[in-house]
């Protein structure tokens, strides 16, 4: 099964994009494995993320 991923504003996905390309890389790997696992990742991956905002 896959999953897809929606943005609910674009605001937020333009956030996104303007992030620096290193973040943005990371973020692209962990969108690609919760489109093909959805959201069951491992917290390890995530939880460091919590602290952006």
């Amino acid at each position: 099964m896959t999953y897809s991923i929606h943005y609910y504003s674009e605001p937020v996905q333009a956030q996104i994009l303007s992030l620096p390309k290193t973040l943005q890389a990371r973020y692209a790997a962990l969108s690609r494995r919760m489109v093909s696992n959805g959201p069951n990742i491992p917290k390890l991956l995530v939880k460091a993320y919590s602290s952006y905002g």
